[in-house]
C-alpha cells in the first residue's frame, strides 16, 4: 500500500502568480478568533480571500492567514466527499477575482492513538551540513514534543521521521495528517488517483515512503 504527501505548489505555471491570493479585509478577526484546529465551530465561520492579478483557479489555493486546513474548489469538494474522511466541514467562502465556487475544509485528523510509537523512529539531526544523525529514537508523541521544544533553543539540530509505524486498527482514511517531530497531509494512492483522472490542479504530491501498516 502506498501514501503520498500533499502541499500546494509554488510552480507558476500552474497558480500563475506567487503569492496566489491575498486576504480580504474584514474577515480575519472572526476566523483566527473563534476556529480551532482540533474542534468545530458552533457558528459559520466568515473568510474571503482575492485571487492576484495573474492568479490562476485552482483546484485548491493559497489559504491566505489561514493555519489548518485547505481552500477547495467545488469540483475537489465533490471528489473529497466521496473518500474516507476523518470528521470534517466545508465552509463557503468568498475569492474575488474567480468564478470558482471555494470552500474551506476543515478536517480534524487526531491519528495519534492508531500509531505505534514503540515501533516509529525519529532521528535527531544536524540541520548544517552534513545532515549528520545524532542518535534515532523511539519516543512517545508527549516525548516528541517535549524535545521537539528543548531543541527549539539548540541551533543546529532538529527532529524528523524515519518510520511511522500505524497499528492495524487505523481506519484507513483516504486523507489525514501525521504530527509531531514532523507534518505531514498523506492521501491514499486512491484519492492520488482519483485527482490525477480529474486533473486536479494545485498540489505538488510526492510519496511518502516513512509510513509502514502493521499487518
Amino acid at each position: 500500500m502506498k501514501f503520498y504527501n500533499i502541499g500546494l505548489t509554488n510552480n507558476l505555471n500552474i497558480i500563475g502568480h506567487h503569492p496566489q491570493t491575498e486576504r480580504l479585509e474584514g474577515y480575519h478577526v472572526d476566523l483566527v478568533n473563534n476556529v480551532m484546529a482540533d474542534y468545530f465551530p458552533d457558528h459559520l465561520p466568515k473568510y474571503g480571500l482575492k485571487l492576484n492579478f495573474n492568479s490562476k483557479s485552482t483546484d485548491v489555493i493559497d489559504r491566505g492567514i489561514l493555519t489548518f486546513g485547505f481552500v477547495i474548489s467545488e469540483k475537489l469538494k465533490t471528489i473529497l466527499s466521496k473518500f474516507k474522511l476523518p470528521p470534517y466541514r466545508f465552509y463557503s467562502i468568498d475569492v474575488v477575482g474567480s468564478n470558482t465556487s471555494y470552500y474551506w475544509f476543515h478536517y480534524i485528523s487526531n491519528i495519534e492513538k492508531y500509531i505505534n510509537f514503540e515501533k516509529s523512529e525519529i532521528e535527531v539531526f544536524e540541520t548544517l551540513p552534513p545532515f549528520n544523525v545524532e542518535e534515532t529514537l523511539s519516543l512517545s508523541i508527549d516525548e516528541i514534543l517535549k524535545l521537539k521544544r528543548d531543541l527549539i533553543m539548540k541551533r543546529g539540530r532538529s527532529l524528523r521521521y524515519k518510520v511511522v509505524q500505524l497499528n492495524n486498527n487505523f481506519p484507513d482514511y483516504d486523507l489525514f495528517e501525521i504530527n509531531g517531530a514532523q507534518n505531514f497531509t498523506i492521501i491514499s494512492e486512491k484519492l492520488k488517483k482519483e485527482f490525477e483522472s480529474n486533473d486536479i490542479k494545485g498540489f505538488e504530491i510526492v510519496e511518502f515512503v516513512k509510513l509502514k501498516i502493521t499487518i
